[in-house]
Formats: structure tokens, C-alpha cells, sequence
């Protein structure tokens, strides 16, 4: 069991990390997933703040650093994966969590923390409600996280079981990954499969 005062000393951990503006998305998306987890995951709350807050801890390391946690992974990324720019924070977040965070790094945390910007070919409810806290956090200011902020927490608050808590939040995560596919596609960029694959496995 994670206590809060583990919790409240990641905190500090995190923060020496991230730069202000990080850090401020870091503490939003641990109130999104907390707020999240209330309606979809309410026994894994704790462990949902920590994955949250270890999301991105590897974002501002330097690519080259990033790719040397990847590389200590262990795991075959794809040509593709090295060709995803986006991702490297995400994959060597998993290393830095599991080398440096090893007390509490249980095997939802490092899933969601490594899925959490791409999704994957397995996606727990653990691991959407850490990938859309990431993309509905109250910081973010985008029409389309607002909208998307909205209709999720309007949803909830008006579901009568947790089993129409988790279609709604199915709905929604598919409904981010369809807004990044439509943004990277407006912008000329390449969609890694891996997202293609989550939405297969949110809706399957």
C-alpha cells in the first residue's frame, strides 16, 4: 500500500524534475485521474495519483538520454518507435520509473506511464483513465480538451453504475485518440500503429 506521505514526498521528487509549467500539467493530470478513478477505478486511487505523477518525468530529459533509457529497456521498439519522436519520454519514463521510483512501481503504474501518450495494443481501465487525465487535465486550455473535459465529467456525474462509467469513459478515450489522429494528420505527421491498436482494444 502507497501511503500519503510517499505520495506527498513524490511530489517534491517530480517537481525537482519538471520544469514550473510541467510540473503545474504533472499536478493537473493526478487531479484528473483521481477525479477519474473515483467513478471508474475507485480501489486503485493511490496508485492512479502515482502513475500520474510519474507520467512525465522523463519530458524534458534530453533526447539522447531518453534514448539511452530506452535502450536499457530491454524491449524491441519498432523503426517506427524510434520514427515517434512523441513517444520518448513515454518509454523511457517506464525505465526511469522502474530504475529510480522501484518502490512503488507496480506493474499498472509502469504500464500506464508507458502507455500513456501513445495507448498500445492492451489498454487496461488503469491505463485509459491515465491516458485521457493526461489530455482533460483542468491546465489544458484547447477547445477540443475542454470539450472532450466537459462531456467526460458531465457523463460521469450523471451515471447511474460504474459499468456506464467505464462505456463512457471507453467512448471518451476513443474520442481523443480520433481528435490526435485528426491532428497529426492536419499537420503532415505519421500516426505510430500503436494508437491505432488502443483504439482496436478500447472498443473491442
Amino acid at each position: 500500500m502507497i501511503c500519503a506521505d510517499r505520495i506527498e514526498k513524490l511530489r517534491g521528487e517530480v517537481g525537482e524534475r519538471l520544469s514550473d509549467k510541467r510540473y503545474a500539467h504533472t499536478l493537473g493530470v493526478e487531479r484528473a485521474a483521481v477525479q477519474i478513478g473515483e467513478y471508474c477505478l475507485p480501489d486503485k486511487i493511490t496508485e492512479l495519483a502515482v502513475a500520474a505523477l510519474l507520467h512525465d518525468v522523463a519530458k524534458e530529459m534530453t533526447r539522447e538520454d531518453q534514448l539511452a533509457a530506452m535502450e536499457r529497456s530491454g524491449i524491441a521498439f519498432t523503426a517506427e518507435d524510434y520514427d515517434s519522436h512523441a513517444l520518448y519520454h513515454a518509454f523511457a519514463a517506464c525505465v526511469l520509473v522502474r530504475e529510480e521510483f522501484f518502490d512503488i512501481a507496480t506493474d499498472d503504474i509502469l504500464s500506464a506511464v508507458f502507455k500513456h501518450t501513445s495507448g498500445d495494443a492492451e489498454m487496461s481501465v488503469f491505463d485509459e483513465i491515465v491516458f485521457i487525465a493526461d489530455f482533460v487535465e483542468d491546465g489544458r486550455e484547447y477547445a477540443a480538451c475542454k470539450e472532450i473535459r466537459n462531456l467526460l465529467f458531465s457523463r460521469l456525474s450523471a451515471a447511474e453504475s460504474r459499468e456506464e462509467c467505464l462505456k463512457i469513459l471507453h467512448l471518451m478515450v476513443v474520442e481523443v485518440i480520433d481528435f490526435t489522429f485528426k491532428y497529426l494528420e492536419e499537420r503532415g505527421k505519421s500516426v505510430n500503429s500503436r494508437m491505432i491498436l488502443a483504439k482496436k482494444a478500447v472498443l473491442a
